[in-house]
């Protein structure tokens, strides 16, 4: 017999209630990497990150996320979505209440998935709660292609001690070549999607980079060679971390970024030993005394700078210079500092005092990087050229060209009296010191067999 018509809908609205549980059992949790963090980064970062911080509520990583702003309110409470302030923000009718203010607010799908998140309990499945929300959607991002689409500036690259290998910037990795046969020989991801510096510990075992996506986020990593091939994050920043720079006795190393900040870590631990706040741009370059009590640094606020590595603090600026200083390092003499800008000069001046000694200018093109070793400083220029110049008179005792397109990195051996530069159309060349001669010149572009001329 049939079944009745009511029995028959009281059945199918049964099992459909079962499907429903079914389904609702067997859906992922929502991400808070994958799906959350997008849409905080999107929406909500520009008002409530570290500079302005609007309502006293930051959230660039999950830690500040959860911790409550000037309403003193609970912004997530796991499994209350009713007492999560974030969520009643989201959901005002007010438009003078609701976030995002002075923007649409968000979809409804959106808002429904924040709620879902806090309902689940507000987990976080990312590496680590200090990680910023820039980095954790760095994190995300697929692997490098195997064949690069087109030619990629080499922005970073470090020379191997003997010159037997380079290590240069990839997108998301970095490359591994055999230098005197300019070949691919290693890839290592989990990196920063472009990374600016890379550096090589004084005894060849660590391998440190720093990077980002500009106006999104920074990270520094460093890399136990021979142990793994996964580095480990360090510090994670709101934008680009620009340089890196091990001490001479390798227990530490320095890192700058566009926060305006230097931070000095502990080797293996990659512990925050020192934060250093005396710059008011951007800081570009660092370097170390020979003996590491001091460091100096280059930056975009027109200053370079040398601080007392044990407690951070600020001994002399100098400030002769009209533009943003590019680069500065020591002398070995331990008595003078040298520096490079924007305004095409190169200055000499001293540590104690920061008074000009010398000044080296009437340059067609760009100084951009200055490394001082023994009795010479090498100083590369926008339009490719190497020079070297006495540091006893300052005189130009060597040149040669370096790259074929503008320069963006630079490595030097000094036992072996070679370098590495880098250029913005993919290219590498290993160049001898001793004579400046070109010992070999290669793309280091996936893909590209041939460099470009």
């Amino acid at each position: 017999l049939m079944p009745k018509p009511d029995s028959y809908l009281l059945r199918f609205a049964w099992l459909l209630a079962c499907f429903a549980g079914l389904s609702s059992a067997s859906a992922a949790p929502v991400s808070f990497t994958r799906e959350i963090a997008p849409i905080l980064a999107a929406k909500c970062l520009g008002c409530h990150d570290s500079t302005k911080a609007k309502g006293k509520y930051q959230l660039q990583n999950f830690d500040l996320l959860m911790k409550p702003g000037g309403s003193g309110k609970a912004p997530v409470l796991g499994g209350k979505p009713a007492d999560s302030h974030l969520l009643e923000l989201l959901l005002a009718s007010d438009p003078d209440d609701r976030m995002p203010q002075k923007d649409d607010a968000l979809p409804a799908i959106q808002i429904q998935l924040v709620k879902q998140w806090i309902v689940e309990g507000a987990a976080f499945d990312g590496p680590a709660t200090s990680m910023t929300l820039g980095v954790l959607l760095e994190e995300s991002q697929p692997a490098a292609p195997e064949l690069y689409p087109a030619r990629m500036p080499v922005t970073a690259l470090a020379l191997m001690p003997g010159a037997q290998k380079v290590w240069t910037s990839g997108l998301r990795e970095i490359l591994d070549f055999n230098a005197a046969k300019g070949e691919l020989t290693r890839r290592l991801g989990h990196q920063p999607k472009r990374i600016q510096a890379l550096d090589l510990s004084p005894d060849g075992k660590w391998l440190a980079s720093a990077g980002g996506s500009s106006g999104k986020s920074g990270q520094v990593r460093v890399l136990e060679l021979g142990s793994t091939n996964q580095s480990r994050l360090v510090a994670s920043y709101p934008d680009l971390a620009f340089c890196v720079r091990f001490a001479p006795a390798t227990n530490r190393f320095a890192a700058s970024a566009a926060d305006n900040t230097i931070r000095i870590f502990s080797l293996p631990e990659g512990r925050e030993l020192l934060k250093i706040e005396q710059h008011a741009d951007w800081v570009l370059d660092l370097n170390w005394s020979a003996d590491g009590k001091r460091l100096i640094s280059a930056s975009r606020d027109r200053s370079a700078r040398v601080y007392n590595t044990t407690n951070g603090e600020l001994e002399t600026s100098f400030i002769g210079h009209e533009m943003p200083v590019n680069s500065a390092c020591f002398l070995p003499d331990g008595k003078t500092a040298v520096s490079c800008g924007r305004d095409r000069k190169i200055h000499f001046w001293t540590i104690a005092e920061g008074n000009k000694t010398a000044t080296l200018d009437g340059f067609e093109a760009e100084p951009l990087r200055v490394i001082s070793i023994k009795d010479k400083v090498f100083v590369l220029f926008s339009d490719g050229m190497l020079r070297a110049y006495s540091t006893a008179d300052r005189k130009e005792v060597g040149s040669v060209k370096a790259a074929l397109d503008w320069p963006s990195a630079i490595s030097i051996d000094a036992k072996a009296e070679t370098a590495a530069v880098g250029a913005m159309n993919g290219d590498v060349t290993i160049l001898s010191l001793k004579d400046f001669t070109i010992i070999r010149r290669f793309s280091a572009v996936p893909g590209f067999t041939t460099a470009a001329n």
